[in-house]
């Protein structure tokens, strides 16, 4: 019985003979990526009730035995290289799925570009590239500025939120294997997996369905279920505000306190509008920016428009993302101004 098999039967699920061998097939192809989650689930869903399919799936992506000393053993093997990958003896039958034709054509396309890695070597690599992502502080950093408010909501360290964020970016990354051009790209990855989870992260936090983090007068944080989303509880959010739309005012517990009657009444795209420009992690208009050629994040793009008294540049890139005249926008924005001064005058 494999290590696929116990995940089965973990779940109370029982396969054998041919629906076990398909299921097995099924599995390496997603492993490696040679199928979507989506074509994964309504393959297996002929023989897995529809209820345990994700729970299956999703124990299969968070076993790193299977998803980095397996993946690593059956591409090698495919591709005639051999090592130490530490594999168990009873999934070593699992070799056998290299015979399959989808399987072994998968494996044998991506060996053409794609080298195999050592057990060792991978783990050296992985451990450089999380090295220095460490010694340049970008977990920290990147959960300092973006999740401060969960932190301390959860009472929780930023080491406590950086290993969750390194664990299930690892898992990304294993899942990724073996498509890597150089150790540059695999760092680049990283950080990519790294930044998408912290944002699924927050969001979990901040969406409709879920319980929401609010900040109280004495800088306090509570669980709440707002309509207004968390983030413009964060201080350095508030800030980008207060230069957008409030340069005359310093109070930042006022400027919440407006942020959020302002905010309520704003239709959708008028409400995303303003979250851009408070500097929202939003990964849509980031994938805008790198096609319109700016390498940048757009929350990384606001800082720097800010430190250059530039915000114009940002306030246009925001409004064409959105499809929004630059008429338009201007007239939200003056009444944005006035909304808030009359906030501040009225509190």
């Amino acid at each position: 019985m494999t290590s696929i098999d116990t995940i089965l039967l973990n779940r109370g699920v029982h396969l054998r003979g041919a629906p076990r061998w398909l299921f097995l097939e099924y599995t390496v192809l997603y492993m490696f990526r040679g199928i979507s989650a989506t074509q994964y689930k309504q393959k297996i869903r002929k023989h897995i009730e529809l209820e345990h399919i994700m729970d299956i799936k999703a124990d299969i992506l968070n076993n790193g035995y299977l998803m980095k000393n397996v993946k690593l053993w059956l591409f090698a093997k495919a591709n005639g290289e051999k090592g130490d990958f530490q594999i168990k003896k009873e999934d070593l039958p699992l070799a056998s799925l290299l015979k399959v034709p989808k399987v072994r054509a998968l494996l044998l396309r991506l060996g053409k570009k794609y080298k195999a890695f050592r057990l060792a070597h991978f783990d050296k690599v992985t451990d450089a590239v999380l090295s220095k992502l460490n010694r340049v502080g970008y977990i920290d950093k990147f959960v300092n500025r973006k999740m401060k408010f969960i932190r301390n909501a959860q009472s929780l360290e930023t080491s406590d939120i950086a290993l969750d964020i390194v664990c299930e970016s690892l898992g990304s990354l294993y899942h990724w294997y073996p498509c890597y051009d150089n150790q540059l790209h695999f760092m680049n990855l990283f950080k990519k997996f790294i930044h998408n989870y912290g944002i699924n992260y927050i969001k979990t936090y901040t969406t409709d369905k879920r319980s929401r983090i609010q900040k109280n007068k004495d800088g306090t944080f509570f669980n709440n279920t707002s309509d207004l989303s968390v983030a413009i509880y964060d201080e350095s959010n508030v800030e980008n505000l207060s230069t957008n739309f409030r340069g005359d005012v310093t109070d930042s517990t006022d400027l919440r306190l407006g942020v959020n009657q302002v905010m309520k009444s704003l239709s959708d795209k008028r409400r995303r509008f303003v979250q851009l420009l408070m500097g929202m992690p939003d990964e849509g208009f980031t994938e805008f920016l790198l096609a319109s050629g700016i390498k940048l994040s757009n929350e990384d793009l606001l800082d720097k428009c800010l430190k250059k008294g530039n915000i114009d540049k940002y306030v246009r890139l925001s409004l064409k993302y959105l499809n929004v005249s630059s008429g338009a926008g201007e007239r939200f924005l003056e009444s944005l101004r006035l909304s808030f001064k009359e906030y501040s005058v009225n509190a």
